[in-house]
């Protein structure tokens, strides 16, 4: 089964913060994502909500170590985000699309 690591960010500007998202990827290529999720709070649209997939637990842990690293952090400064919550990791039971 795969792995997912999900976490939540407010940002200031949703669309600034996807320009930086987008521009990234390949730091996920390289961190070995092999899909994404993006939402975002239907209540605050500066929440948004990110779950990145991983074929193996090791791959989304050593991805979690690599979100903490300065130029990442810096990254995700340049993208407006105001508060970054804890990140979580699951082992992915089912995924059914309706």
């Amino acid at each position: 089964m795969p792995f997912a690591l999900a976490l939540r960010h407010r940002v200031a500007d949703v669309d600034a913060w996807k320009a930086v998202w987008d521009e990234r990827l390949d730091a996920r290529m390289r961190g070995k994502v092999v899909g994404h999720r993006l939402t975002r709070s239907a209540a605050d649209p500066n929440e948004v909500e990110v779950v990145m997939e991983f074929d193996s637990r090791e791959d989304a842990e050593a991805y979690r170590e690599y979100m903490e690293l300065p130029e990442t952090r810096a990254a995700l400064a340049r993208g407006g985000v105001q508060e970054h919550a804890p990140m979580w990791i699951g082992e992915v039971i089912e995924t059914v699309v309706y």
